[in-house]
């Protein structure tokens, strides 16, 4: 039996790791642009095996799908937040009659919950 504070301190521990894990993909990105636009440079002082090496290794380490799944499935459930504010204000507006708010509630909630669907990799093409 797991007790919820060791379930919380795990997940805490998770989207921190993966925060970090986040920031790491994007160092190595810029990383591997500025070596990408300086190969020729990079080959003049280590030969082109070389600066194929070092190309190779940092597109290796920045390719990171695990990380950037996750890190989408926190941006959803962030948007799926919204989505539900969304759907307690319709009912609120609901009650006071104002159907034009409800609609416009219910349509953002909508929108959003599709939102959530592309960041988690359903069936709609991400942007």
């Amino acid at each position: 039996m797991v007790k919820w504070e060791d379930y919380a301190a795990l997940k805490a521990e998770r989207d921190s790791l993966a925060a970090e894990n986040g920031l790491a993909a994007k160092a190595v990105q810029i990383f591997c642009d500025v070596i990408g636009s300086n190969t020729d440079v990079i080959a003049e002082e280590m030969g082109m095996e070389g600066a194929k090496a070092i190309l190779a290794a940092i597109s290796a380490t920045g390719n990171m799908p695990a990380t950037d799944a996750y890190l989408n499935s926190v941006r959803a459930e962030g948007v799926e937040m919204f989505a539900n504010e969304k759907l307690k204000l319709s009912e609120l507006h609901a009650r006071n009659r104002d159907i034009e708010m409800v609609k416009a509630n219910d349509y953002c909630a909508m929108i959003a919950e599709a939102f959530a669907t592309q960041l988690r990799g359903g069936k709609d093409e991400q942007s």
